[in-house]
């Protein structure tokens, strides 16, 4: 194709899309697909927004609790700061580990639900013990508190990759 050619073709092809265009029709993919389309079509899918909120329920308690274990650790009677750092690290470690080991059992045996639920059920369990612990000032063992940290991370951290992909499997566009 020559170069005259070439640039005739550019042409036509530029003048198309402003007719296009001025029709308001698509002129090219990213026309088609906006985020808030996008967006508003994955929230009228069928299954889509309850992975989306454990998802967000999931992110929202694992943060707040990285971002005030330091605190709720000093009123529950921990003072050592190696102790307090190691506590933290350690839920967020679970997060991790949980979610490599909740999520291995979901892989193969598909039940988001199911498992999202026990997850939940657990997390609030969880959350309501500690609760009790760093909101009345009771005074429990360093061990329950500590366990009851893990376990949370443990069945917090799963909940975002699970319905991560459930949200995927079920909002494929």
């Amino acid at each position: 194709m020559s170069a005259a050619a070439s640039i005739e073709a550019e042409k036509e092809e530029k003048a198309a899309k402003v007719a296009a265009a001025e029709a308001g029709e698509p002129t090219s993919l990213l026309d088609e697909v906006t985020f808030p389309k996008q967006a508003m079509e994955l929230f009228r899918k069928p299954g889509f927004l309850m992975p989306l909120a454990a998802f967000v329920t999931s992110i929202g308690v694992t943060n707040v609790v990285s971002a005030f274990t330091e605190s709720t650790l000093h009123r529950a009677g921990f003072f050592d700061q190696t102790g307090i750092d190691l506590t933290g690290a350690g839920f967020q470690v679970a997060i991790v580990v949980g979610g490599i080991f909740v999520g291995g059992y979901v892989d193969k045996t598909k039940q988001f639900k199911e498992v999202t639920l026990a997850c939940l059920s657990a997390t609030l369990g969880l959350l309501v013990l500690l609760g009790l612990a760093f909101g009345f000032d009771l005074d429990m063992p360093h061990y329950v508190v500590v366990m009851a940290l893990l376990g949370l991370g443990a069945t917090a951290g799963p909940v975002q990759p699970i319905n991560a992909e459930l949200a995927v499997e079920v909002g494929v566009i």
